[in-house]
């Protein structure tokens, strides 16, 4: 069907049964479609229960655990503000979503993941009306009228359950992927909705909010409204100019939405991971992105290599370093192109891919993540379809040659499919159930990626493998020499180990990657300590404090050092300074009173510790203290009342029982 001057007359035929090349032999009826959507949202749903169970894992922990803002709702200026140098930043929609799960369950993961399942279900559910209204579009219809329902469940069902999907739904804090995604497509819904004509303002206005609010959630949206421009202009008017000129309305408001996107970006800018000036150069990053790309369509098809990080992924400096990769990302792009100039529909397939994948897969640098699957949600979705098109085509031409009937081909072939997504997603999500599981995975599939090495490091070291943790710290530093964390992270792992002058030479390295960081110029300290060099120590100890005045260590290990070294006057007034500075600081105090209980200044020892426990009632440790301080200063029966609290508290607790039967002559 050629297109007119004037564009198309609609967008859905509604109400008329109009004659198709679509075989109803082989489909079958679409009310038997609508019947299956519940089934596919209990197939999702049995895909990513093994989700329910996964903790909270690197960047989540500083977007949830580590982001105070999300523990009130009120007032909306806090909720709505994520840190700065976080996930969330700049994304005011998904801050709210968190902040309502908090308030709902705390920072209990399930919660959390229910939310991200439930998302992920409602942008199903829009691809699907989406395809459908797409292949019943008068342009479409003459091929699809009768097949459309069971094309549009087809791809959604593979989409919906494709594994590739599984880091935007069960890493957790990548539902900045999957709200954005639902924005996204509920935008292009409405807009659709709008088009057909019935209550088009309202539709409308739902496509603008939607938009806006998917500007608020994701910088990847401002495609969104160039995407429901090239949709109008291939489906529904037929032009640029008569899209424009019918729906003024709509596309001013799509574009005020850009608007939005700018103010949020001035606010809160995200520089430190995306832009020019990120060490990456324009043209390197774009050489590096057909590679990217390539292995994005290669996990569209076989996903056996999910990876939740890719650092480490090499940088294409030369033309030749992506010379396969750049030749068939150009083929795409000119068949793409092709299909456009000739008003071909397949081409929006390759144009939805591209386009929503321009903003992270072109030329602006984001240094800290070359690639990352949950870039792939929405273009999975283009990448899919035109799969599912050319096994139909396939199918049909070979069963036509053997003389097949396509319909219990079909239904076999999509229920064995279906049960495989089904099974290779769960798999996947059960990767999830611990955060070395999921490390320990990422290290297997990509061994030379130094953020994976370093965070199952860190895993180890939690479970008190301190020579696995070792092994895997000097390997992540061996692949990216200026690695802080790993460097880091390398000498406190010696250091536990009392490997000391081996911790010293990685405490230097790190000062050297980073000289003005307060905790590493402190644990240096804690190790010269160790190794009898305390005036080294002491040193420092006092840069850290210069550097950071709101960490306490410092202070802490300070005083104590200088309490040893028979400086108490020296230790007092670096205590009363940390005080100063940190006055809740239930440690300080704590370390306060010890230092007056040794130089017998009983009664101060005494404020001190009653300090800690109005700050900290269940601290047991501080209770004995005051207890000791109590008998100390000759107080028997207030000691004995604070001793009986401890015993109820932790009758285990050392030296508790000897210190009651000292004090009371009991048994």
């Amino acid at each position: 069907m050629e297109l007119s001057s004037g564009g198309f007359r609609g967008a859905e035929l509604t109400g008329i049964r109009k004659k198709s090349g679509g075989d109803p032999e082989r489909f079958g009826s679409s009310r038997i479609v609508w019947m299956l959507l519940p089934v596919l949202v209990v197939a999702i749903a049995v895909a990513y229960f093994p989700s329910f169970r996964a903790p909270f894992i690197f960047d989540d922990l500083t977007s949830i655990p580590g982001n105070g803002n999300i523990k009130s709702l009120w007032p909306l200026s806090q909720s709505l503000q994520g840190p700065p140098a976080t996930t969330v930043s700049g994304r005011p929609v998904i801050c709210l979503t968190l902040a309502i799960n908090y308030a709902m369950g705390g920072l209990n993961p399930f919660g959390y993941h229910v939310f991200n399942l439930l998302v992920h279900i409602c942008c199903s559910v829009l691809a699907f009306l989406i395809l459908r209204g797409v292949f019943r579009t008068e342009r479409l219809r003459d091929s699809f009228w009768e097949t459309a329902d069971w094309y549009a469940l087809a791809i959604t069902t593979i989409w919906a359950l494709h594994p590739l999907a599984t880091e935007t739904v069960t890493y957790v804090i990548q539902r900045t992927e999957s709200v954005m995604a639902f924005f996204y497509l509920l935008t292009i819904y409405a807009a659709m909705r709008s088009w057909r004509g019935q209550g088009s303002r309202g539709w409308q206005v739902v496509a603008i909010i939607a938009c806006i609010l998917g500007m608020l959630s994701k910088e990847s949206m401002v495609t969104a409204p160039v995407a429901v421009l090239l949709i109008d202009r291939m489906l529904y008017s037929g032009s640029f100019a008569a899209a424009l000129r019918g729906r003024l309305v709509l596309y001013l408001g799509l574009l005020a939405s850009w608007l939005v996107l700018a103010g949020v970006l001035a606010g809160q800018p995200r520089g430190t991971t995306v832009g020019f000036d990120q060490g990456v150069a324009p043209l390197a990053y774009l050489q590096t992105q057909a590679g990217v790309i390539l292995w994005y369509l290669r996990l569209s098809v076989w996903p056996d290599a999910l990876s939740i990080s890719y650092d480490g992924w090499p940088v294409a400096e030369r033309l030749s370093d992506c010379a396969l990769a750049g030749s068939v990302i150009l083929l795409l792009l000119v068949a793409t192109g092709w299909g456009w100039y000739r008003r071909k529909p397949a081409a929006l397939l390759g144009i939805w891919f591209f386009i929503i994948l321009s903003p992270t897969s072109s030329f602006v640098p984001i240094a800290t993540e070359f690639a990352a699957e949950r870039r792939m949600y929405l273009p999975l979705l283009a990448v899919v379809a035109a799969l599912v098109m050319v096994v139909v085509w396939l199918g049909r031409t070979v069963g036509h040659r053997l003389h097949l009937g396509m319909r219990p081909a079909a239904t076999i072939v999509a229920l064995a499919l279906a049960a495989i997504l089904v099974w290779a997603c769960h798999e996947r999500n059960r990767t999830y159930g611990t955060a070395k599981a999921i490390w320990s995975d990422t290290v297997s599939k990509r061994p030379d990626n130094p953020t994976a090495r370093t965070n199952l490091g860190t895993m180890l070291l939690n479970e008190g493998d301190l020579d696995g943790a070792i092994a895997e710290y000097r390997e992540a530093v061996r692949l990216k020499e200026d690695n802080l964390e790993a460097v880091y992270n390398l000498a406190n792992a010696l250091a536990d180990s009392g490997r000391l002058p081996e911790a010293l030479v990685q405490y230097e390295r790190a000062k050297e990657l980073k000289p003005d960081d307060a905790n590493v110029l402190c644990n240096t300290g804690i190790a010269l300590d160790k190794l009898g060099r305390g005036d080294d120590a002491e040193n420092h100890y006092r840069k850290a404090i210069a550097v950071d005045t709101a960490l306490v260590g410092p202070y802490h290990n300070l005083a104590n050092l200088l309490a040893r070294m028979n400086r108490a006057e020296d230790a007092f007034e670096v205590l009363r300074s940390g005080l100063k500075a940190n006055p809740d600081s239930v440690r300080l105090h704590s370390s306060l009173g010890d230092l007056f209980l040794d130089a017998g200044r009983f009664e101060s020892a005494i404020e001190q510790y009653q300090e800690v426990l109005k700050l900290d009632p269940g601290r047991t440790e501080a209770r004995f203290d005051l207890a000791i301080a109590l008998a100390t200063s000759g107080q028997r029966e207030r000691a004995i009342d604070e001793l009986r609290v401890v015993l109820k508290e932790r009758p285990d607790y050392p030296g508790a029982q000897a210190f009651w039967r000292d004090l009371t002559g009991e048994r």
